[in-house]
């Protein structure tokens, strides 16, 4: 019943406006003709607009539309969302998403931003009684200010200012000094939120033993991997140029050959999310060894169990680096068929892992789970090598098993 009566209201006031602009174009038409010289000396224009502002005076007037930042209940400072308040859609229907995202932009204020060219930020929206809500797909963050755009209309969010060291970048993984010639990928570790366009003008690989720099080395993908917060990006070697067989490394060669050493460089020219170039470039140097094509099997790790009642670091000695943001994923520790809480760790090189359990351990047997999809530097997974065929591949990522190595903390006998 209500949405019948909203109905015929909105019936109603249509046939109104239709009424009223019917018969002020008629009383404009009759004034036209009574015009006085009183009237005249008024000026026309000024009369007719005067008359028509009394004809319409009773006609409701809508809210005018307001940008809104939304913040979180718990008081934080960072908005959750941007809010358009009192859009009316002329057709009184949900709008769908591609009219909302042009109602309502969001952007990063970049000192070069251009509304009409960068693209505004990747995120959803929600039509209500209270307007239109954009959520960004990753959180605002407080380093960074933000614009909204709503027709002619503005408006900012700017984090406060608070005295902060210039970005730099803290590392690159792997942190070894020798790589092996199919190394698949580097991680590389920012201090603060970067900017995510055009990342390969500030990347450079430079052959020392050659004295050159190394021409496409890269997996250049259209969307970099980014993680949520911004601060790491995985950075592929071009995967034509380390399989074997495969027509890039037949006719260019290998990105990197074993015996030479190389350099990886990070631009100074960089800018962070606030838009400010880096503190300084950052370089690592490495040589490149044999490559490393044998499947993981952690079988052959060396595992050394704590003392019952305390609680030491339990000690996993790997026979060769592992990828390290995959190994502290998916590496941990079972007992009785349940995770074992507690904190894991590597050292530099990614050949030790250690757990450091949040209780005493006790006595018993307990499991060393390692998930199948665990990586070597090289890309070699648990019985996989990097060497297979893609549609392989992809069955053995849906599987996603695990391999569990047994192992016992017991008292040691006198």
């Amino acid at each position: 019943m209500q949405n019948g009566e909203e109905s015929l209201n909105g019936g109603l006031v249509r046939g109104r406006r239709c009424f009223f602009k019917a018969h002020l174009l008629s009383w404009i038409h009759c004034i036209r003709r009574m015009m006085t010289p009183f009237s005249r000396a008024l000026g026309r224009e000024a009369f007719l607009w005067g008359l028509a502002a009394i004809l319409l005076a009773d006609r409701p007037i809508l809210a005018q539309a307001k940008i809104q930042w939304v913040y979180p209940a718990s008081g934080a400072t960072v908005p959750l969302g941007v809010r358009l308040l009192n859009w009316h859609h002329e057709a009184k229907s949900h709008p769908n998403p591609e009219l909302m995202a042009r109602l309502l932009r969001v952007y990063v204020m970049e000192r070069s931003i251009d509304p009409s060219i960068d693209p505004p930020i990747i995120g959803s929206y929600l039509f209500d009684e209270k307007g239109i809500l954009f959520t960004p797909r990753f959180p605002f963050s407080e380093r960074i200010g933000y614009l909204a755009i709503h027709e002619s209309m503005t408006s900012t969010w700017i984090p406060d200012e608070k005295e902060s060291n210039p970005t730099q970048v803290n590392q690159i993984d792997p942190q070894a000094e020798v790589l092996p010639e199919n190394l698949l990928k580097f991680y590389i570790h920012f201090s603060a939120p970067m900017s995510g366009s055009a990342i390969y003008k500030h990347l450079r690989l430079f052959n020392l033993s050659d004295r050159c720099e190394v021409q496409w080395p890269f997996l250049e993908l259209g969307e970099a991997l980014w993680n949520p917060e911004m601060t790491r990006l995985t950075l592929f070697m071009d995967p034509g140029r380390i399989k074997t067989g495969v027509k890039p490394l037949i006719e260019v060669g290998p990105s990197l050959e074993a015996g030479k050493a190389y350099i990886l460089e990070v631009s100074q020219k960089w800018k962070d999310a606030t838009g400010n170039p880096l503190s300084e470039p950052f370089r690592k140097t490495f040589t490149v060894g044999p490559s490393e094509r044998n499947p993981i099997n952690p079988k052959s790790w060396n595992i050394l169990p704590p003392k019952p009642g305390t609680t030491q670091s339990l000690q996993v000695s790997m026979n060769k680096p592992m990828d390290a943001a995959l190994a502290m994923r998916m590496i941990g520790v079972i007992h009785d068929g349940q995770p074992l809480e507690g904190t894991p760790w590597l050292n530099d090189e990614a050949t030790i892992w250690r757990f450091e359990p949040a209780a005493p351990w006790k006595e018993g047997t307990y499991g060393l789970r390692v998930e199948s999809l665990i990586e070597d530097l090289a890309g070699n997974n648990i019985g996989k090598t990097f060497e297979v065929d893609i549609q392989e591949t992809i069955q053995r990522r849906i599987v996603n098993a695990s391999v569990i190595i047994p192992f016992s903390i017991q008292p040691k006998t006198p």
